[in-house]
């Protein structure tokens, strides 16, 4: 994340203050798409375990939390698999949610408000925002779920769709990020059926997962390259 090495320190209190500060050292510049092939086929989403060798890693939010030190608040974060997918009478409700102010907020970025948050963008825009407040907020937890470990996107466009379950930006210490975490690499993983193309899920988490809690991690390594 060279982002965050460039973090004044108002930034970083900010981040610190939303309960994202043990992500800040974190320094994974590179996996290998050997490497997130073989993790992703070897996690059983039914039994929430990663299988390596002879042994099973048992993943839960408390791994999730003991790996990443993110919130485990008392308040769920909605999941929105598809926004697309909701109904025309569901998004007309939706629109009149409280949490739709947050979204707001962060889409407020683009040029007239209706444009699309890009990688580049969230970037820039993270670097320019030095009061480490509210936007600074909004776009560091959008760029750590979108770009290393939650669900990367397709195309160059962020992935926004947990702010849906944020009603207010004060809320976001106090939300279940561990447990969002592991509903997204279960449905990711679900949902991974072609295995010829890339799977989009929290690769960079299993990853820090093996060397959290497995010493073969070296020789895994050496297996799948």
């Amino acid at each position: 994340m060279d982002t965050v090495k460039f973090f004044s320190k108002t930034q970083v209190d900010g981040v610190k203050n939303m309960g994202f500060g043990a992500i800040l050292d974190m320094n994974i510049n590179h996996i290998s798409t050997r490497l997130a092939y073989w993790l992703a086929r070897n996690f059983d989403e039914m039994f929430d375990t990663l299988n390596v060798g002879r042994h099973q890693i048992k993943i839960t939010s408390d791994t999730v939390y003991k790996v990443f030190g993110i919130p485990k608040g008392p308040k769920q974060v909605e999941i929105i698999v598809d926004k697309r997918k909701v109904k025309k009478v569901e998004k007309i409700e939706k629109s009149k949610e409280i949490g739709n102010i947050v979204m707001d907020t962060f889409i407020s970025q683009c040029e007239g408000g209706g444009g699309r948050n890009t990688h580049g963008l969230i970037a820039t825009a993270i670097n320019n925002q030095r009061d480490g407040w509210r936007l600074l907020r909004l776009n560091f937890l959008v760029y750590w779920m979108t770009f290393f470990f939650v669900e990367i996107t397709k195309a160059t466009t962020a992935n926004d769709r947990c702010l849906l379950g944020v009603e207010i930006v004060e809320d976001i210490p106090h939300l279940d990020w561990c447990s969002y975490l592991l509903d997204t690499l279960c449905r990711t993983r679900a949902g991974w059926k072609n295995y010829k193309i890339q799977f989009v899920g929290p690769v960079s988490f299993l990853t820090v997962c093996l060397t959290t809690f497995d010493n073969v991690f070296t020789r895994l390594i050496c297996f799948v390259i």
